[in-house]
């Protein structure tokens, strides 16, 4: 069994939300003491503070857990590498520091008259950590991300517009 069978991505938001709700709606996303969480519930993945991934199964209920918070979500579906349209690099930088740091984050997303190469790309930065770019633009995040050291995961994806 493939691990992209009907799996999807939620990208949500809590922008909404007050520090108080902030904490209680994660207490009950991923568990708190004893009580299990919706994540254990569904048998989904925490991948960043704003991307779960979820089995097909259990999509209805993370549809019914997010409309109770009034969260706005995106539903983005897993595919095998051959139906991919897009790819979604989960990445991570913690290892710069500093200036370094800043100047990654300018290379990412520009600055002044210099376009970065997320506009370069027509990639999309869902989310901290979080880039969609169109296959056929794919390889020159990786290399830009692999330039920085850092280290990343690619899901593939399909059109998630």
């Amino acid at each position: 069994m493939s691990i992209t069978k009907d799996r999807y991505i939620i990208h949500y938001s809590t922008k909404h939300l007050s520090s108080t709700d902030i904490v209680r709606f994660f207490y009950e996303l991923r568990g708190r003491g004893n009580k299990l969480g919706v994540l254990i519930d569904t048998n989904s993945l925490f991948l960043t503070k704003s991307l779960l991934e979820v089995p097909a199964g259990s999509i209805a209920h993370i549809k019914y857990f997010f409309n109770k918070w009034s969260c706005s979500y995106k539903i983005i579906k897993r595919v095998p590498k051959s139906q991919a349209t897009h790819k979604l690099f989960i990445f991570n930088s913690s290892k710069l520091k500093g200036s370094k740091k800043v100047r990654f984050l300018y290379e990412l997303k520009g600055r002044g008259k210099k376009l970065g190469i997320l506009k370069q790309t027509n990639a999309k930065y869902l989310a901290r950590s979080v880039i969609l770019v169109s296959v056929k633009e794919y390889f020159d995040i990786v290399k830009f991300l692999q330039k920085w050291d850092c280290s990343f995961e690619i899901k593939e994806v399909v059109n998630a517009k």
